[in-house]
C-alpha cells in the first residue's frame, strides 16, 4: 500500500512537469498579440512590418505586462467554454490592444479608410504624448 506522503509527492511531481511542459511549448506573447492583432482585424490590410514594430514598442512600454500576455494566451485554451471571467478578461484585453494598435498607425489620419494599407506611425501612448488628437482641426 501506498502512503499519503507518496501520493501527494508524486501529484506535485506530475502537476510540475505538466506546468513545465505548458511553459516550454507555450506560443511566445509576441506570437499571441501578432495572433489577436491579425485576427480580430483580418478586414484591414496591415503592411508586413508594422505589427511587428507595434509589438516590439508594446513590449518595451509594458515590460511587466509579459505575465499578462501569457495568462491572457492561455485562458483562450478555455475561451470556448463561456467561462464568464475568463471571456471578460479575454475580451478586455483584446480591446486594449487593439485600440493602442490602431491608434499607433495611420488609420484614423487618413479617416478610418478600410482599403487602405496600415501604417505604423508611432505607438500611441497617452502618458508620452497625451494631446494627440487625429480629429482635431487647428486654425
Amino acid at each position: 500500500m501506498t502512503s499519503r506522503r507518496t501520493v501527494l509527492k508524486s501529484l506535485l511531481a506530475f502537476g510540475g512537469a505538466a506546468l513545465g511542459g505548458l511553459w516550454v511549448f507555450a506560443p511566445s506573447y509576441q506570437a499571441i498579440l501578432e495572433q489577436t492583432i491579425l485576427s480580430r482585424l483580418s478586414y484591414l490590410k496591415h503592411d508586413g512590418d508594422s505589427v511587428k514594430r507595434f509589438i516590439a514598442d508594446y513590449e518595451q512600454a509594458y515590460k511587466k505586462g509579459r505575465v499578462r500576455v501569457l495568462i491572457i494566451g492561455f485562458s483562450r485554451m478555455f475561451a470556448d467554454y463561456r467561462v464568464p471571467y475568463l471571456s471578460r478578461r479575454l475580451e478586455s484585453f483584446e480591446e486594449f490592444v487593439l485600440e493602442r494598435y490602431l491608434r499607433s498607425t495611420d488609420f484614423f489620419l487618413h479617416g478610418a479608410d478600410e482599403s487602405r494599407v496600415l501604417r505604423y506611425v508611432a505607438f500611441a501612448d497617452p502618458y508620452q504624448s497625451p494631446c494627440f488628437n487625429p480629429f482635431a482641426k487647428l486654425v
